[in-house]
């Protein structure tokens, strides 16, 4: 069974009145494991979703500013931001 037909497509069609899709979820789902190999995220990414990294993390990212994602995952969604926070902060410190 093809990943595509579980995930047809990381768009915004399909959200459900709630708000998220199960896209947005598998999407959260991911970011919430923890990953002990490197490039096992990466893996785990192409295998379940079908998509590169890059489009992945471009995705979690619209979705951490996403309010209905950060009332359904509150706890995942804001401990998310802060590390986002913090590695933007990282970024313009060395800069």
């Amino acid at each position: 069974m093809s990943v595509l037909t579980t995930v047809p497509e990381l768009s915004d069609r399909g959200r459900s009145v709630a708000g998220m899709n199960d896209a947005d979820r598998l999407v959260l789902d991911i970011a919430d494991r923890f990953y002990l190999a490197p490039g096992s995220r990466e893996q785990a990414i192409r295998d379940e979703l079908g998509i590169t990294p890059v489009a992945f993390f471009q995705r979690l990212n619209r979705l951490l500013d996403d309010p209905t994602a950060a009332a359904e995952f509150p706890e995942l969604v804001n401990r998310l931001r802060r590390v986002r926070a913090r590695r933007l902060r990282q970024r313009r410190s060395a800069a």
